[in-house]
């Protein structure tokens, strides 16, 4: 009789399931771009509404220096009960002129032509550590129909009211129309920390103030 050898079984060699791995490392991708784009919306209402961090949001930039490429002397003034801004106004609408204070459009009036549609953009959520007006517009959605807004222009200060405020596509050019009179316009991305939208207020010329010399 022919004797039997037992043989130990090898053990199993362990397969990899590749479809497995690989749907494991696309939702851990997925959640890591959802957290980088969440964080500043997290990080923005956290502090707001959570914190209570600001009570009032204060953009107060007036110090410019003189004798460098930004002297100017155009300023844009705007108070309410929770908004302050303070900041240079600079011609063009670029990221060099975003980094120097609010843009004014070019080929749009300036406030001393009292005939058009004064045009002005500013960031509301540029995360650029080294950009002070990044965010100058960060909180303009508080400000509402009747606040003033006023721009020092060399030797005036013309005083605006806001009598519109409205939301509109980033591709609609109406904004930019030279009729119905004297007036500013200024505008900035919305909601914050996205460019989906453009939040725009207009603001109708009711006062000059002159400096007596």
């Amino acid at each position: 009789m022919e004797q039997k050898i037992y043989k130990k079984p090898e053990p199993k060699k362990s397969k990899v399931n590749w479809k497995k791995l690989l749907g494991i490392l696309l939702i851990a991708a997925t959640f890591a771009v959802v957290i980088i784009i969440a964080y500043p919306w997290i990080k923005y209402f956290v502090e707001k509404d959570v914190l209570k961090k600001e009570a009032i949001s204060i953009v107060e930039i007036p110090n410019v220096d003189q004798s460098s490429e930004y002297k100017q002397d155009i300023f844009f003034n705007l108070e309410t009960a929770n908004v302050k801004i303070v900041a240079p106004v600079v011609e063009g609408v670029d990221e060099v002129a975003f980094k120097k204070g609010i843009g004014h459009h070019p080929g749009t009036p300036w406030p001393d032509d009292k005939r058009g549609n004064v045009i002005l953009a500013g960031h509301s959520s540029d995360l650029d550590p080294h950009n002070q007006y990044g965010q100058v517009f960060r909180d303009l959605g508080k400000v509402e129909i009747g606040d003033q807004v006023s721009i020092v222009y060399p030797d005036s200060e013309y005083v605006y009211k806001v009598e519109a405020k409205y939301e509109i596509n980033p591709d609609d050019i109406t904004l930019f129309g030279q009729d119905g009179g004297p007036r500013l316009t200024f505008y900035t991305c919305s909601p914050v920390f996205t460019t989906w939208r453009r939040l725009v207020y207009i603001a109708k010329l009711e006062t000059v103030k002159t400096e007596n010399k």
